[in-house]
């Protein structure tokens, strides 16, 4: 595994980035775009003056996508039928649910029409009002089920953070409330399970061990097989936990912890990716999810889900 005497070095390099990322957030009112950026894709989509580019199939090479028109097209689409409320039935998995209103949100953060400013807003008090998706009622989900539901609640996240601008004060507050509680909730599921590893984890104890990290157990599967036929890494139980679906899970514990500067959120967060690193990632940037290369017939799965680990 990584070599790594203490988790200092881990910490070190989190802080630096969750730093950086509070000040940047001092600028701005949402925390994926800066003003920057903002003309940059004004220019793209032809609403002001200069580079404009994917803005239809195949303008820029062959096969280049039509991005703009597909967002504007599902925004408007979105706004004729403002549906994909999510009940929160954890049968029925929200695949899809906010694509319209998450592509209406940044139309509007280009546009600053009040129709999609309106359209969204409705959208999202009507989704945290829903029964279903209380989060502080929910019981702990393991890593079975979440990852659908971590990247809608994402989603919605991405959306909300494109118009909170133009929204009114008991808005922003009744919407700030309800992604903290998606947020608080999603840590607490993915702690519930990590602790059966390191019970003690949250408070930077990893002497006392349990499970699969007290025994030490590896896996008969190693990383990759190198050029010369040598299977390299062989992965241990432990890696095996630091998995796609928990991440999914992680990244609205992050997002949420950075924008509200909640130091129990951040924590969580910083705490996941630290042990990650630690117990999942190998010197030579492999990691444990390539256990899972050949899943689905493809070669390459496991990297698939490591890249989305990395990001």
């Amino acid at each position: 595994m990584i070599r790594i005497q203490s988790f200092d070095t881990i910490k070190s390099i989190v802080l630096c980035i969750i730093l950086f990322t509070g000040l940047s957030l001092q600028a701005q009112e949402g925390i994926f775009y800066t003003q920057e950026e903002i003309n940059f894709w004004k220019e793209r989509a032809g609403l002001i003056s200069g580079n404009k580019m994917y803005h239809t199939s195949g303008d820029i090479s062959p096969n280049s996508p039509a991005s703009w028109s597909t967002i504007a097209s599902n925004a408007n689409r979105f706004l004729t039928n403002p549906s994909g409320i999510w009940d929160g039935n954890l049968s029925k998995e929200p695949h899809h649910n906010g694509i319209g209103m998450r592509d209406a949100a940044f139309v509007y953060l280009l546009t600053k029409e009040n129709k999609y400013l309106n359209a969204v807003k409705n959208y999202l008090l009507r989704q945290a009002s829903h029964p279903g998706t209380q989060f502080q009622k929910w019981p702990f989900i393991g890593d079975t089920k979440g990852f659908h539901e971590g990247d809608w609640i994402s989603r919605l996240f991405y959306g909300y953070m494109y118009v909170r601008e133009g929204l009114d004060a008991n808005s922003k507050k009744v919407l700030d409330g309800w992604f903290k509680a998606a947020a608080t909730f999603y840590a607490n599921n993915i702690h519930n399970d990590i602790k059966n590893l390191f019970p003690n984890r949250l408070s930077g104890d990893y002497q006392r061990k349990s499970n699969v990290a007290a025994n030490g157990a590896m896996q008969d599967r190693y990383a990759y097989l190198d050029a010369s036929g040598k299977w390299k890494n062989r992965l241990s139980w432990v890696s095996a936990w630091y998995n796609n679906r928990r991440f999914s899970q992680l990244r609205i514990v992050g997002l949420v912890g950075a924008f509200l500067n909640d130091a129990n959120l951040i924590n969580n967060a910083k705490i996941f990716v630290e042990e990650w690193l630690k117990y999942s990632v190998y010197p030579d940037g492999t990691m444990g999810e390539y256990q899972r290369n050949g899943s689905y017939g493809n070669p390459q799965n496991g990297m698939v889900y490591g890249a989305i680990n990395s990001q």
